[in-house]
C-alpha cells in the first residue's frame, strides 16, 4: 500500500512540476527583458500602455479643429454678424462624438456659443459688432482636446475725416 501512495504522490509531484513549467515557458514567451507582454497584435509595456496608437485613440481621441467664417469682414457699429463654425473631427477627418470646446475671440461680441460639438462634429458661435467702432482684425480661436484653429474677421467701416485750417491757433 505504502508504495502506491509513494507513486501517486510522485505522480502529484510530477504533474505540478510540469503545470508550473509551462506556465513559466508561457510566461517567457510572452514577456521580453523589458517587462513588455503581448497578446499577439498590441503590444503593452509593464505600465499597461499600448505601443499602438490607433489603441490609445479610443480612449483619448486625437482631434483636428477646422473653424470658418461665412464673411470675411463686418462693419462696425452696424448690426452685421458673422457666424462662425468649428468642424471637431479625428485625425482621419471623421466627426468626433460630441467633444467639449472653448471658444474665445480678442475683439467684438460672441453669443449664441455652442460649447459642444454635435453628432456631425459642428459647434458654432455668432460675432457681432454692435456699438464698436474700433477697424480691425478680429481673432475668434476654438479649442478641443488641445488642437486649435482660429479664424480672422475683418472689422472695417469706419472712418472719420476733419477739414479745417492747416494752421490753428490755440490761446
Amino acid at each position: 500500500m505504502r508504495s502506491t501512495n509513494t507513486r501517486v504522490g510522485c505522480l502529484n509531484t510530477v504533474k505540478g512540476f510540469i503545470t508550473l513549467l509551462l506556465a513559466s515557458v508561457f510566461v517567457i514567451a510572452c514577456s521580453t527583458n523589458d517587462g513588455e507582454i503581448t497578446d499577439g497584435a498590441v503590444t503593452f509595456n509593464a505600465e499597461g500602455e499600448s505601443s499602438d496608437p490607433q489603441l490609445g485613440a479610443a480612449f483619448e481621441e486625437l482631434v483636428n479643429v477646422r473653424v470658418i467664417s461665412d464673411v470675411d469682414s463686418i462693419l462696425t457699429g452696424s448690426t452685421e454678424t458673422a457666424q462662425i463654425t468649428a468642424y471637431i473631427t479625428t485625425n482621419a477627418n471623421v466627426p468626433t462624438a460630441p467633444t467639449i470646446i472653448d471658444v474665445a475671440a480678442d475683439g467684438g461680441l460672441l453669443q449664441n456659443i455652442a460649447f459642444e460639438s454635435d453628432l456631425n462634429g459642428e459647434a458654432g458661435a455668432t460675432l457681432e459688432l454692435t456699438r464698436d467702432f474700433r477697424n480691425r482684425d478680429i481673432s475668434v480661436e476654438v479649442t478641443a482636446n488641445g488642437s486649435s484653429d482660429r479664424a480672422v474677421i475683418r472689422a472695417t467701416g469706419t472712418e472719420i475725416s476733419l477739414t479745417g485750417r492747416l494752421t490753428v491757433v490755440v490761446f
